[in-house]
């Protein structure tokens, strides 16, 4: 961690490949990926009544510089991979209906995908 602007902290992202700095482990009715570097820091994916709930816990030291279906780190909001902001106006009862192009618009290829 590097003194950055005002002093606090510059996080920089290091990682490079999930499988030397993460485990999964299987937990009741999902899994949960753990980053080994940045203690409490995961992803959980469970099954929620037949609908999939993620949640993402961490800091600036496993998530600087991600950017993907949730958002971006650096610079907040929710965009397509183009860069075009995704409107969550209106809650669930609104994106349930545009969310899978956003998912589908961030999917990664498999021989690109890290883990």
């Amino acid at each position: 961690v590097n003194p950055g602007l005002g002093g606090f902290p510059d996080f920089t992202n290091t990682i490079t490949s999930a499988n030397s700095n993460a485990d999964v482990v299987t937990i009741s009715r999902g899994h949960q990926i753990n980053f080994l570097q940045d203690p409490g820091a995961r992803i959980r994916i469970t099954d929620y009544f037949g609908n999939i709930n993620v949640q993402i816990v961490g800091t600036g030291l496993t998530f600087t510089d991600s950017e993907g279906m949730f958002g971006s780190w650096n610079y907040g909001g929710v965009r397509f991979r183009n860069g075009l902001p995704y409107d969550t106006s209106g809650g669930w009862a609104v994106t349930r209906t545009t969310s899978i192009a956003l998912a589908q618009d961030w999917q990664i290829p498999i021989a690109d995908n890290l883990m």
